[in-house]
């Protein structure tokens, strides 16, 4: 097993989800004005042990990730509806993050399907 630097990962991840933020608002202004029309993204952010591979037929391959931290993920961006923001993260990234943490600052425990317990996450709300 490889080892990581989890700190940096976990803010990468959120840096990288305030800078989509940023572009998509450029984007849906843009549509906005040409077609009345805008766009909208949910981001969830965990962290955990991932299982990266090939997967299908020997003639249709298609990498993939799974595991239940991309469960989890997955389950997080859904949640990005109830808190009225674009960006949510785990507590398991919130634990690894140092420079992005004055940027998170409410945090609320919810239920996510199939997971056993409530898991606390974190609304992250792009400087303006």
């Amino acid at each position: 097993m490889q080892e990581t630097d989890s700190g940096s990962y976990c803010e990468d991840a959120v840096k990288t989800a305030f800078a989509i933020r940023k572009r998509i608002l450029v984007l849906s202004e843009a549509l906005r004005k040409e077609f009345n029309r805008s766009v909208d993204v949910g981001i969830g952010i965990h962290y955990g042990p991932t299982v990266v591979e090939n997967t299908g037929p020997v003639d249709d391959l298609r990498f993939g990730l799974v595991g239940d931290c991309v469960n989890i993920a997955s389950r997080i961006e859904r949640k990005t509806r109830n808190f009225n923001c674009d960006i949510l993260i785990s507590q398991a990234v919130w634990d690894n993050l140092t420079e992005s943490r004055d940027l998170i600052q409410e945090k609320h425990e919810v239920p996510l399907k199939g997971v056993s317990q409530t898991m606390t996450v974190y609304p992250a709300r792009i400087p303006v």
